[in-house]
C-alpha cells in the first residue's frame, strides 16, 4: 500500500484517523464527473447547473454536458441533478471519503414534478440576525407560502423575513404558483463568526510557511513547501500543530486556559484535537446525531446526520503546508490522542 508522510513519520494513506488525503491513482475524469463548473469540486452549484440544463433554463457547453452526464445514459435529466446534488452533500462517494450523511428515500425521477419551475439561493447568517428572502424573488407578487424546513434553525413570517435563531440548517421555500424557490440558509454561532474571519485570512488551497507571502493574504503563501522535495521529510514537522495552536489562541485569546484531556465524544467547536498518529486539526463544526444538514428538494425532506461528526481546519495535510478547511470526519472514525488534545472551555 502506498504511504503517506507526516513530516518524520509516515501513515498509510486509508487511515481514517490521522488527516491524510487519499494517495491513490485516479482517473482525473471520473474524479471530476458532476463538476459542471470546472471548480474541482462537486457542490450545490453544480446540482443546480445540471437541474436548469435538465429543465431547459440553460444550455451547457459540451465539455460540462459530458460532466453533467453523471450516469452515462447519454442525456443531461432530473436523474442526473438528483445524483450530483447526493455526491455534493456525501450521500454519494467524493474522491475517496467517508459517507456523512445517511441514505434518504427519495421518489425515482419519473415520480418527481418537474412541471415547476424551481430556483435556489444560499445565504449565511450569524445567529440572531434577520434578513428579507421576498425581495430576492423578481416574480414573485406576495401570494405565496414561506415554509421553513427546520425551525428551530430558521423560522419564516408570511411576508418572507426570515430570523435565524441558532446553529444548524434549514431551507426556507416559498411555493408560488407553478413556481417553487429553494434558500439553503446556514446559521452560525458567534464563535464561528470569529473562526470564519480567520478563513478569510488563511484560506483554503494556501500555503502556511516561510515562503513570501501572498499580497492578497499576507499571513499566508501562496507557493508550498519545497523542501521535501529536497528530502527533508523533518523540517515541517509541527506545521499541523503550530495552525491549529494558532487559531485556538486567536478564537479564545493566547492567554485562554487549555484543559487537556479531552474525549472524542465531548469536541466541541473551537477545540484542539490531536489525532492519532500524528496531526493535529482544529474543530470549526460539530455535528450530532439527527441534525439537520441539509435538504434534499427532490424528496422534499430534510437530510440528517446519521452519527456525531466534527468538520476541521488543518494545515500540512500535504507534507507541504497545504491549508485545508472543510473535511469532515464521522467521531467513529477519529483516532484522538487525549493527552495531547484540548479544550478551552470550563
Amino acid at each position: 500500500m502506498q504511504t503517506f508522510g507526516w513530516g518524520l513519520s509516515s501513515a498509510y494513506a486509508a487511515d481514517t484517523g490521522c488527516g491524510v488525503r487519499p494517495a491513490v491513482c485516479v482517473d482525473f475524469n471520473e474524479l471530476v464527473s458532476g463538476d459542471v463548473d470546472g471548480d474541482g469540486a462537486v457542490t450545490a452549484a453544480d446540482a443546480r447547473g445540471v437541474l436548469r440544463a435538465a429543465i431547459s433554463l440553460a444550455v451547457l457547453t459540451p465539455s460540462a454536458a459530458r460532466y453533467a452526464d453523471v450516469n452515462g445514459d447519454g442525456e443531461v435529466t432530473t436523474a442526473d441533478a438528483r445524483l450530483v446534488l447526493r455526491c455534493a452533500v456525501q450521500l454519494e462517494p467524493q474522491s475517496g471519503f467517508s459517507r456523512f450523511l445517511r441514505e434518504t428515500a427519495a421518489p425515482a425521477a419519473a415520480e418527481i414534478p418537474w412541471g415547476r419551475k424551481h430556483e435556489m439561493g444560499e445565504l449565511s447568517l450569524s445567529a440572531g440576525a434577520a434578513a428579507s428572502l421576498a425581495d430576492r424573488v423578481i416574480s414573485h407578487a406576495g401570494s405565496g407560502a414561506w415554509t421553513s424546513s427546520n425551525p428551530t434553525a430558521v423560522t419564516v413570517a408570511k411576508d418572507g423575513t426570515i430570523t435565524a435563531k441558532k446553529k444548524g440548517f434549514s431551507c426556507v421555500y416559498l411555493t408560488d404558483g407553478g413556481n417553487r424557490y429553494y434558500f439553503f440558509i446556514s446559521v452560525r454561532s458567534p464563535l464561528q463568526d470569529k473562526i470564519y474571519a480567520l478563513q478569510e485570512k488563511s484560506p483554503d488551497g494556501y500555503f502556511w510557511n516561510a515562503h513570501t507571502k501572498s499580497k492578497r493574504f499576507p499571513a499566508v503563501s501562496e507557493i508550498p513547501c519545497d523542501d521535501h522535495e529536497s528530502g527533508k521529510y523533518a523540517y515541517c514537522i509541527g506545521q499541523c500543530a503550530g495552525f491549529a495552536y494558532l487559531l485556538s489562541d486567536e478564537v479564545f485569546g493566547a492567554n485562554a486556559p487549555a484543559y487537556y484531556g479531552l474525549k472524542k465524544e465531548d469536541i466541541k467547536i473551537g477545540d484542539y484535537v490531536r489525532c492519532k498518529p500524528n496531526h493535529s486539526v482544529f474543530v470549526i463544526d460539530r455535528f450530532y446525531k439527527g441534525d439537520v444538514v441539509y435538504y434534499d428538494i427532490y424528496a422534499d425532506e430534510n437530510i440528517v446526520t446519521d452519527a456525531g461528526a466534527v468538520t476541521v481546519a488543518e494545515c500540512n495535510w500535504d507534507c507541504r503546508c497545504g491549508i485545508s478547511w472543510g473535511r469532515t470526519i464521522y467521531l467513529d472514525d477519529l483516532s484522538i490522542d487525549s493527552g495531547y488534545s484540548y479544550t478551552r472551555y470550563k
